[in-house]
This record gives C-alpha cells, structure tokens and sequence, in this order.
C-alpha cells in the first residue's frame, strides 16, 4: 500500500459512519476495498474501525464509492472522492 493512502481525513459524519455499517461492518467494507484494490497486504477491520474514529482516508472514498454503488448503498453528501468533493 503506498503511503498517499494514509493522509489525514476530516472527522467523520455521523452519515459516514452509518454509510460504512450499511455496507456490512469493519470486516465486509475490509474485504471488499482489498478486492477491489487488489492490495498485497489486505486492509484489516481493525483499519476500518479507526475510519469511523478518524476519518475515512481520501484515497479510499472512490474505491468506497464504488463498492455503495454495487450494493446498492446510498453513499451520504460528504462523502465526496477524489473526483470531486461533496
């Protein structure tokens, strides 16, 4: 995983805490951003526990996105990815 990944994030909405439970929890968001990234090491749930803590990264949110979009998940307002913000 490369460090541009890693940069701060704004504290999350109470939406995007929400949104990351409506897409299954720690565990299935984990599993699914790893898929979709292809990533050597897989993100852990315990990573995507401290999203909802700290803020969920700006080079994840697209890959987020995406996932939303194949569950069928509404993805909240502020949840704007590296295409655009919210």
């Amino acid at each position: 995983m490369t460090s541009a990944k890693r940069y701060t994030a704004p504290k999350p909405s109470l939406a995007q805490k929400r949104f990351l439970d409506a897409l299954g929890g720690n565990a299935k968001v984990a599993e699914a951003v790893s898929a979709r990234l292809l990533m050597d090491k897989p993100l852990t749930p315990q990573a995507v526990a401290q999203w909802k803590v700290r803020g969920i990264p700006y080079g994840y949110r697209d890959t987020l996105l995406a996932v939303a979009e194949d569950k069928g998940v509404e993805a909240p307002a502020d949840m704007g990815g590296m295409r655009g913000a919210a």
